[in-house]
């Protein structure tokens, strides 16, 4: 997953074909080729500020899978830094608790709170609509972005 930020909100990317001849306007396009999906949406910078703006993302397939699947964190330490992030992204009243073997992150999404259990190596929540979703651990900022994309809805 590749993402990029910016603080524009008046337009978003649009990758209908354009001139083949024009100078300007291909990029979308060689990464709709190249991507196994692509899309943008509203969010906040990752860098302290929480500046509104924007997130134009891209994902690659990753052939033969993760190269590490065995790659984990103690849940509480990946707690903290899920509840950092969205913090640090304007998302007030994130919530962290630590058990044993598990960590649960509350965040506040619209008029509703979405719980994020955190274990050593997977993130799980219910989307709004209640689909179970289960991320291993290292899309943690990604998790990140998709919290953030719901709040700034």
């Amino acid at each position: 997953m590749v993402s990029v930020f910016d603080t524009c909100r008046s337009s978003f990317p649009d990758a209908a074909p354009r001139d083949l001849l024009d100078e300007h306007g291909k990029g979308l396009g060689i990464v709709t080729m190249l991507a196994a999906a692509w899309g943008a949406h509203r969010s906040r910078s990752r860098l302290g500020s929480g500046l509104p703006g924007k997130a134009v993302w891209c994902a690659f397939p990753l052939y033969g899978g993760w190269l590490n699947p065995e790659l984990t964190a103690p849940p509480a330490l990946a707690a903290r830094h899920l509840a950092a992030v969205l913090a640090v992204r304007g998302i007030r009243g994130v919530e962290h608790r630590h058990g044993r073997g598990v960590s649960l992150v509350t965040v506040p999404v619209s008029s509703a709170e979405i719980n994020v259990w955190v274990e050593p190596a997977h993130l799980t929540y219910a989307t709004p609509g209640g689909r179970r979703v289960r991320r291993p651990i290292v899309d943690l900022h990604d998790v990140a972005e998709y919290f953030t994309a719901h709040h700034e809805q």
